[in-house]
């Protein structure tokens, strides 16, 4: 523990569990490569190299991102990493500063959250997508105290522009256990709209044909949407055109949607296509009878649906999909490691589906090939890293 002239007692802890991660390189029962390694002071730092002892994730460079189907449709200015890791400390804190010991092409990790554990989420620091660094370091944002009691922090990595995979050796949270209270305020989600009046002031643009002015908007982001719909009465009725939402990608603001999300993206999800809830839903934010029921009412248009890491996804979840998404094409449950081996029974009634991918599951080898005899369509099967990949290895 660290004192400093103010009074205050900062408390200096290393991670002492993982609570989540999106992937890891080494295998889930191994310890080589994986998560886990991020517990405790570092084994390897300050050397540099290439070390089982430390965390890898499996994303590194532009290859990843160009060997999956691009959807054509808008896209979102705010960007998450490519991958993630959650990690909790001993005592809660209100952090000062995260240390993140690097130990070969650092320079990876994008930003870092804290989390109360319920699945609401501060923004710690940010920091811009660059070229990896051929040596060892700590990743130190400029330190600050954040108004937020946390013992959860999640590490964004993205490799894009290192030439090889990047590696993590401990993760250290410094903080404190008083703070002045702050001032009680309302979260305001981005998704939450305002009834505006009637007579609320329009600019010029409302001369402007309402088809044109569709036209234009399909080209917004859906935070820009959002926005727009807050600017007159107007606005907020166009904007809640279901046409403008034929493709949503909540993955980027996976630290703050929940069930009224949901519930206002189904009152516009007449026409909806493509859905992208990766990341989402975690520590209870929504249940997986909340997923089902969306999926149930709006679900019979989807061609392609994103579920990475999504930890609320169970046996009816994917019941649901089965039964509500009849032109699904492209089903992606990378990393939904919860997952039971027989809810992936449900699969084989997904019979013009044309990309599954199914990394890092349970989904087990009989299942996977009785799912695959009614996939006629079928061109694209992912499998790295679960149950059914490590048999077909075995057995071949």
């Amino acid at each position: 523990m660290l004192d400093n002239q103010q009074g205050l007692v900062f408390i200096e802890q290393y991670a002492s569990r993982v609570t989540c991660y999106s992937s890891q390189y080494g295998h889930v029962n191994g310890i080589s490569y994986t998560a886990n390694n991020l517990v405790g002071p570092p084994s390897r730092f300050p050397a540099y190299g290439d070390f089982p002892e430390t965390y890898v994730p499996r994303t590194y460079g532009c290859w990843w991102k160009e060997s999956s189907v691009i959807f054509k449709g808008k896209n979102e200015v705010d960007q998450t990493g490519e991958d993630f890791i959650d990690v909790q400390f001993q005592k809660p804190v209100y952090p000062y500063c995260v240390n993140v010991y690097e130990t070969y092409n650092s320079g990876c990790v994008r930003r870092l959250w804290a989390g109360d554990g319920q699945g609401n989420w501060k923004l710690f620091h940010e920091n811009p997508v660059k070229q990896s660094q051929k040596q060892s370091q700590i990743f130190s944002p400029e330190p600050h105290h954040l108004l937020f009691l946390t013992s959860l922090i999640r590490i964004e990595i993205d490799g894009s522009f290192a030439d090889y995979y990047p590696e993590v050796d401990a993760v250290l949270l410094v903080g404190t256990e008083t703070y002045p209270a702050p001032e009680e305020s309302k979260a305001c989600s981005v998704f939450v709209l305002p009834t505006l009046s009637q007579d609320a002031s329009v600019c010029h643009l409302s001369n402007l044909p309402e088809e044109i002015l569709r036209v234009i908007l399909t080209l917004l982001d859906l935070r820009s949407l959002c926005s727009l719909a807050c600017a007159s009465s107007l606005f907020n009725k166009i904007c809640k055109d279901s046409v403008l939402f034929t493709a949503v990608n909540l993955k980027p603001y996976w630290h703050c949607v929940n069930l009224l999300t949901l519930k206002w993206l189904g009152a516009r999800s007449q026409c909806l296509q493509y859905l992208d809830l990766s990341w989402c839903g975690s520590y209870g934010k929504f249940s997986s009878s909340d997923f089902s029921w969306f999926i149930k009412q709006y679900g019979k248009r989807l061609r392609i649906l994103r579920l990475e890491n999504c930890s609320f996804l169970n046996n009816e979840a994917l019941y649901s999909i089965s039964t509500s998404c009849p032109y699904l094409q492209e089903l992606n449950l990378r990393g939904c490691r919860d997952l039971e081996s027989t809810a992936f029974w449900h699969l084989g009634k997904l019979h013009v589906m044309e990309r599954l991918i199914l990394d890092s599951t349970q989904i087990e080898l009989p299942t996977l090939l009785v799912s695959l005899q009614s996939m006629a369509s079928l061109s694209h099967l992912s499998l790295g890293r679960s149950s059914s990949f490590q048999q077909l290895c075995f057995t071949y």
